[in-house]
């Protein structure tokens, strides 16, 4: 899939419909990429400003659906509205190119943490960026950095547990080996 824009087609697994459908929309989601924590990680005072990401997103699917996304004043938070839908994301540099966002819905008690690359400038954007490697490879990753792993094979969805900076820690520790293009 290379560079995404606003809109971008997706493939959603049915816990991150809803994240999906929004984020793909602002240019920030895959779920093959995607761990659910019920925490937040990426603390305010951690976040980067994400140059040109503020603006009016149109589905490509749909045209007349739209995300609107804008930044909060004194802050590199961004919020994001879509139809219902509405929260706030951050980012942190992992390296080069490539952030790890965290995603929280007004309306939700989760927090969705995902990696993407970022190229700014003109025909720049997000490119999503899932996790391939195997779970066990994940579940040592896991283990060397202090958390739990427990994926729902119902909801289809990686929960990870641990102390909040055992936990950014993890993502940190993903190698480009074990990111790949969504």
């Amino acid at each position: 899939m290379g560079l995404l824009s606003a809109g971008a087609p997706h493939t959603g697994k049915p816990r991150f419909e809803r994240v999906a459908k929004t984020f793909l929309v602002v240019c920030l989601m895959l779920a093959a990429g995607c761990y659910e924590v019920d925490q937040e990680v990426i603390l305010a005072s951690e976040a980067i400003a994400i140059p040109g990401l503020p603006g009016t997103y149109e589905d490509r699917d749909d045209p007349t659906k739209s995300t609107v996304v804008s930044n909060v004043p004194d802050s590199n938070d961004y919020r994001f509205k879509s139809g219902s839908d509405s929260g706030y994301l951050r980012a942190v540099p992992l390296r080069d190119d490539i952030y790890i966002v965290q995603v929280k819905y007004d309306d939700d008690r989760v927090y969705y943490l995902l990696f993407c690359r970022y190229a700014a400038g003109p025909g720049g954007g997000f490119q999503f960026l899932e996790v391939a490697a195997s779970p066990e490879q994940i579940d040592v990753l896991a283990r060397e950095h202090g958390v739990q792993i427990d994926t729902d094979a119902v909801m289809m969805v990686d929960t990870v547990d641990g102390p909040r900076d055992a936990i950014l820690s993890f993502m940190r520790a993903h190698p480009d080996s074990f990111l790949t293009p969504g």
